[in-house]
């Protein structure tokens, strides 16, 4: 489950694609997918025959899909193409066929931020406020929903990510606890890396062989906690297509592709080396000293309405979609490390417009702003 927001999904309207990215909203200018669903829904259309493109969609031959990165390599270079895209997400395979000359760098002050990803089923349900809300004033949790199915993320200390295996299902519980996902089926359990990292290249232009383009994750990985990495593939999606069209229309390729290198650039400096680099600010950290449970309610209750006092003021929208949280009922039966935790790995913010009181949870500051392409026409 991602979330994508509306100015990405404009950027498709002219073309007729938005419905590919419909959704449930949980934000005024957001919405929650199921990234399966929606990659299905675009290889559909894409292989629907008497569209007007030039390309192709293929999968990766079984005989490829594990062989040395020198085999891959050899293959895409053998093709009888002008340019490849590779799309192949986090652990591209194609990156790494070209290791030498598109590199992949991970932040290196961040470079061990461990991160629990689990993904849930569960009876639908319409989308609650309480899952943005309670996502925004700490960052110790995430979660994301849409219907039936769900993921949670969960940032980890140093200790917890060296725990063996099943020592982390209570932090799992209490983390689907806050967001009433308690009776929820858990389908899988992944210790990932939370640092942002990118491709040093996402192009490749050699002078005998196709040339190769790297999009989405395969190019960049943002933090999770941001909820931008669909955003982002879509838009490098939009800019190298746009890309593409001009070299259709008679510009070189090579000048067309280091249009889209750029744009990926000012993408990376956003997404990455500012928008998660502020997520990392606050580590998580194990807390000495709990505190008083109710004081520690208090705090996150006073953090949940200064957002949605700010929220139902900016967006009419929001008040006619969402009731008010119920934070203590939210947050009832975790443990007071729990509850510190939470207030403590807040990013508290500036105050902004009316509200006096400033906000916490998500960073703000130098994650403002979008970096985006020209839309489709």
């Amino acid at each position: 489950v991602a979330t994508v927001r509306d100015d990405v999904v404009g950027l498709l309207g002219a073309v007729g694609l938005a419905p590919m990215l419909e959704g449930e909203r949980v934000w005024p200018e957001a919405r929650n997918v199921v990234v399966g669903e929606v990659s299905d829904r675009l290889v559909r259309r894409g292989q629907q025959p008497g569209l007007p493109h030039k390309g192709r969609l293929n999968q990766l031959p079984v005989a490829l899909q594990s062989c040395k990165p020198a085999a891959l390599r050899a293959w895409i270079r053998s093709l009888q193409v002008e340019v490849v895209v590779a799309a192949d997400g986090l652990a591209s395979r194609v990156r790494e066929a070209f290791q030498e000359e598109m590199g992949w760098q991970t932040l290196e002050e961040h470079s061990a931020a461990p991160m629990l990803v689990v993904d849930v089923c569960g009876p639908p349900r319409p989308s609650s406020a309480s899952e943005v809300l309670l996502s925004l004033v700490q960052t110790r949790f995430l979660f994301r929903s849409v219907q039936q199915v769900g993921r949670l993320w969960v940032r980890l200390t140093a200790e917890e990510a060296a725990a063996a295996p099943g020592a982390l299902d209570a932090v799992v519980q209490e983390g689907l606890r806050m967001f009433g996902w308690e009776n929820c089926k858990v389908i899988s359990t992944e210790l990932a890396s939370a640092a942002p990292a990118c491709a040093t290249r996402a192009t490749l232009t050699p002078p005998d062989a196709p040339a190769v383009c790297l999009l989405g994750a395969a190019a960049l990985a943002s933090h999770a906690w941001p909820g931008r990495t669909l955003g982002s593939a879509v838009k490098s999606a939009v800019a190298l297509t746009s890309s593409l069209r001009l070299a259709s229309d008679g510009e070189g390729l090579d000048v067309a592709l280091g249009k889209y290198e750029s744009f990926v650039r000012r993408l990376r400096e956003k997404e990455v080396t500012q928008r998660s680099m502020a997520w990392l600010e606050r580590p998580v950290e194990k807390v000495a000293t709990a505190g008083d449970p109710s004081q520690l309610v208090s705090i996150l209750d006073t953090r949940v309405a200064a957002w949605d006092s700010f929220l139902r003021e900016s967006s009419p929208e929001w008040s006619a979609q969402f009731r008010p949280v119920d934070v203590p009922a939210a947050v009832r039966g975790l443990r007071p490390d729990t509850l510190a935790m939470l207030v403590a790995t807040a990013y508290e913010g500036e105050a902004r417009g009316g509200n006096k009181s400033g906000r916490w949870g998500w960073p703000q500051g130098r994650g403002r702003g979008e970096v985006l392409p020209m839309p489709l026409a």
